[in-house]
């Protein structure tokens, strides 16, 4: 997982670790592999928890990354298999991260984990708010209900009764 979903994630096991009175007086290490993927998604993941819970800025999150080495991550990128036309940076995420919880995009108080992996599935359609209750992004519709390459598409009336819900219009 690679969404708000991981941050989240992360979050809540930071905060726990750093709250346990096991651990008091402990120092914590976050590390991770040589993978130039996963070190990417690891400095993500802390400085995306520094600009949420310490109110760092995005260039304070990730100043401890700028070591003068040339250090370099990789850029993300959507899951499709087209060429990439764009690089989604560290910086650019942790930017967005910042945006989104200065905001009130983000707040992991009210953000519901389940619903989120539940809707983010495919075969439950695809779909996350970008912005809570007001822009909703999803893959699809198709013109009818099917499987495709292992994958559930979508006609617009499996998505009606979720949006008639939540009072999704255009």
């Amino acid at each position: 997982s690679s969404g708000i979903n991981a941050e989240y994630g992360y979050c809540v096991k930071l905060n726990k670790k750093l709250k346990s009175p096991k651990l008091r007086g402990m120092k914590l290490i976050h590390y991770t592999s040589y993978d130039p993927r996963k070190r990417a998604n690891a400095a993500c993941l802390i400085c995306c928890y520094a600009v949420i819970y310490l109110n760092k800025t995005p260039e304070e999150a990730f100043a401890p990354f700028k070591n003068g080495k040339g250090q370099q991550f990789y850029a993300f990128r959507d899951a499709s298999y087209g060429a990439c036309t764009y690089k989604l940076t560290v910086q650019h995420v942790i930017q967005g991260c910042y945006k989104a919880y200065k905001q009130k995009f983000l707040d992991f108080t009210t953000f519901d984990v389940d619903e989120y992996e539940h809707y983010e599935s495919v075969e439950n359609g695809d779909f996350n708010w970008v912005v809570p209750n007001k822009f909703l992004a999803f893959s699809g519709p198709h013109n009818k209900s099917k499987i495709e390459n292992g994958y559930m598409l979508h006609a617009p009336e499996a998505y009606i009764p979720y949006f008639k819900e939540h009072n999704v219009s255009t």
